[in-house]
C-alpha cells in the first residue's frame, strides 16, 4: 500500500475512534507521512549513482535511520518537537542542501519554496491547535482540525504529489531509472 494512502487510513481510523492515543495514531500517522515526504524527495532528486541496489539500500538506510530518529525524540521531548523537526525541519534541510546534494534538484526553485511554506504553515496550524485547543474552542465551538486536514491533505499533498509525479516522469523521459514507479506514488 502506498504511504499516502496509509496516512490517510491512518487518521481515518483515528477519526472514528473515541479516543485516537489509545492507538497511537497521531504518531503512526506522522511517521506515515514522513517516510512519503522522504520519497516525495528522493522522487524529486536526480539518480546520485548508476548503482540501482546501492541507491534503493542507502535510501532505505536513510528512512530507517530518520524513523528510528523520530521515534527517540517522540519518546524523549514529545511530539509537538517532533513535528517541528520533521515537517518544518526536514523540507527545510532539503532546501538548504539541495544544490550539494541535489535533493529535490528535479523540481523548480519555486515549488520547493512553496512545497517548504505550506509544510511550514501545516506544522504551525497544528501546533497552534494542539497547544491552545481549550482556548480556541472556549472561544467558538469549530472543528479546528479540518482546517489542517484540509491544509495537509488537499492542499499540501496534492501539491508535493503534482510535483514529484512530474519529476518522476521527467526522469524516465530522460531515460534516467528512478527506482520509484510513478502509478506507486500517485496511489492514493
Amino acid at each position: 500500500m502506498h504511504p499516502f494512502s496509509c496516512v490517510i487510513n491512518a487518521t481515518g481510523f483515528g477519526h472514528y475512534v473515541p479516543d485516537p492515543r489509545l492507538f497511537y495514531v497521531t504518531e503512526l500517522s506522522i511517521m506515515i507521512s514522513v517516510t512519503w515526504l522522504l520519497q516525495a524527495i528522493k522522487c524529486t532528486t536526480p539518480p546520485q549513482s548508476s548503482d540501482r541496489s546501492s541507491s534503493k539500500t542507502h535510501y532505505a538506510a536513510v528512512v530507517a535511520s530518520f524513523i528510528a530518529f523520530a521515534l527517540a525524540i517522540v519518546y524523549l521531548f514529545g511530539l509537538l518537537t517532533f513535528i517541528v523537526l520533521a515537517k518544518c525541519g526536514l523540507p527545510v534541510i532539503a532546501a538548504i542542501f539541495s544544490s550539494e546534494l541535489g535533493l529535490g534538484k528535479l523540481a523548480s526553485f519555486k515549488e520547493r519554496i512553496l512545497a517548504v511554506s505550506l509544510l511550514v504553515a501545516t506544522s504551525f496550524l497544528i501546533i497552534v491547535e494542539g497547544s491552545f485547543c481549550a482556548t480556541l474552542l472556549g472561544h467558538a465551538e469549530l472543528p479546528y482540525h479540518a482546517f489542517f486536514d484540509f491544509l495537509f491533505f488537499q492542499v499540501t499533498s496534492t501539491f508535493i504529489l503534482s510535483v514529484s509525479c512530474r519529476c518522476d516522469a521527467q526522469k524516465k523521459i530522460d531515460g534516467q531509472e528512478s527506482g520509484v514507479s510513478t502509478i506507486w506514488i500517485a496511489t492514493t
